[in-house]
């Protein structure tokens, strides 16, 4: 089956509830470029994401290799969603999207979105009908204006039809819209305004008349995507301009963590105004299929102390439990020991409450906490780990007469790094990268080169072993979290951008 699914013009809190759903149970999503890329955190960790976005003059994928694509994938009888910005039926090309999978006898169906149409005007303080001003609203594209002979649009008839007037895709060409409005009837002074990125933190509103707007535009620079509204209502949006962006509003972030893991950092730096771009360096895989960890589960009864140092660990543990016939009821009498709160709390989703958890949120830390509050000679602990991990906790821990056995439960992997990605790195269409795991800093100048960041990005590290791995690779951290988690690196990028001389 295949969804075709209107994302919303921008702003990701209005998706509609069914597109949502779609997005979290989808095999396939092929999405554009103007789809808000935070809303990839919505799906689920093995669903196939395609980059098929198209800007002016450079097209990642063309139209008919769009079609094709979602002919391939819904052929194959997986759920595939087609993301598109806006509505699919409003100058989505949805419509030809439908008809070539209706002629291939593939199910399809229609998700509206909500369209920048009344989304856009809206977030401006516009509105396109007032029971004083406008009765009426015409809806055109300019992208055919730039030559009247192959115009679609009647200009001038729809300049004496209706009393505020649309434009979508009309940036480049408003001085031949303008033109043809005027020589249609329009009033010079009747009152425009151009909405760029709309329901967005770069929200930015542009007003003039129907004579003056298009030398504004091309005096302010104004870059698609761009709504352009002529009529009375176009000048309420001083007096209803009601959208006030967050205190990191303009801030675009790139975001090194997996996208599974990554959703709730994600949510605060949307709320907290700043545009984020998944990036993904690295993945995790299980390896639980392996004698080491089949041993350590032969004998899990046994230890004294089950040691997990990160999330992906906690998760690939309890799903190891249950392949190899145990629950939760094998670890009773085992004290259970956490790296970092965040690890606690996953081990608290699977019904069991961590017995220790260091407050420095790093091995050293552990160790402190478990030499402080028992005598570890002769016990048995299993350290949980990845392939990666480092061997701190357990040079400490063997030296003072433990007895340790460590299994990899999960390896970590590098992710590649999408074209449409590696294209805002090299443009500096990014502020500012985080990153919480020198795996993510190695990943990231794995694919991107060593000189390759402009000076102007920022980067933000999660703590003291991820900043050194930054500066491994030449770059001083622009902020390191005072408390190693997720939550305390947004807090430490707040803390310094609020700080800043505005």
């Amino acid at each position: 089956m295949v969804y075709l699914v209107g994302a919303g013009p921008g702003d990701p809190g209005l998706i509609t509830v069914k597109a949502l759903e779609l997005l979290g149970k989808a095999d396939v999503v092929l999405y554009d470029r103007l789809v808000e890329s935070s809303l990839l955190y919505e799906t689920k960790p093995a669903c196939v994401l395609i980059d098929v976005g198209k800007k002016t003059g450079k097209h990642t994928k063309t139209q008919n290799e769009i079609i094709d694509l979602l002919v391939k994938y819904g052929s194959s009888g997986q759920t595939v969603v087609r993301l598109k910005g806006g509505d699919p039926f409003l100058f989505g090309r949805g419509g030809e999207e439908a008809e070539r999978l209706g002629e291939e006898g593939i199910p399809f169906a229609i998700v509206p979105g909500v369209s920048a149409l009344n989304a856009v005007t809206a977030y401006a303080g516009i509105p396109v009908t007032h029971r004083d001003y406008a009765s009426s609203v015409g809806i055109a594209t300019g992208h055919g204006a730039g030559a009247k002979s192959d115009d679609p649009v009647r200009w001038r008839e729809m300049a004496r039809a209706v009393d505020t007037i649309v434009v979508f895709m009309g940036v480049g060409t408003v001085g031949t819209i303008v033109g043809e409005l005027v020589e249609g009837g329009l009033d010079k002074d009747t009152p425009a305004a151009v909405v760029e990125h709309g329901t967005t933190p770069a929200q930015r509103i542009i007003t003039g008349t129907l004579e003056t707007i298009a030398d504004v535009i091309r005096e302010e620079a104004v870059s698609p995507p761009a709504l352009l509204v002529i009529g009375k209502t176009a000048s309420l949006t001083g007096t209803l301009d009601w959208y006030k962006p967050g205190p990191l509003a303009g801030l675009r972030i790139g975001i090194t963590r997996p996208l599974s893991q990554a959703k709730a950092m994600n949510e605060r730096l949307v709320t907290l105004g700043a545009r984020n771009v998944p990036m993904p360096t690295i993945k995790t895989v299980d390896t639980i299929d392996t004698d080491e960890v089949r041993e350590v589960m032969r004998i899990i009864p046994d230890y004294d102390f089950i040691v997990f140092s990160s999330v992906n660990g906690v998760d690939s543990f309890f799903r190891a439990l249950k392949t190899y016939g145990f629950d939760a009821r094998a670890l009773f009498g085992t004290v259970i020991a956490c790296i970092g709160p965040v690890t606690a709390e996953a081990c608290e989703r699977y019904g069991v409450r961590a017995d220790l958890t260091a407050e420095r949120f790093i091995a050293e830390g552990l160790v402190e906490a478990l030499f402080e509050k028992t005598d570890v000679k002769g016990k048995r602990f299993l350290l949980v780990r990845s392939d990666i991990g480092r061997n701190t906790l357990n040079d400490e821990l063997t030296g003072s007469g433990a007895l340790v056995s460590q299994a990899v439960f999960y390896s970590t992997q590098r992710e590649e790094l999408t074209d449409h990605t590696l294209e805002l790195i090299s443009a500096g269409g990014i502020d500012m990268i985080t990153f919480t795991s020198s795996s993510t800093v190695d990943n990231f100048f794995a694919q991107t080169g060593r000189g390759s960041l402009n000076k102007k990005v920022k980067l933000a590290s999660i703590g003291p072993q991820t900043s050194k791995t930054i500066r491994y690779y030449g770059h001083e951290p622009y902020v390191e979290a005072t408390v190693y988690t997720t939550e305390g690196l947004v807090d430490a990028i707040l803390d310094a951008e609020t700080k800043k001389p505005r």
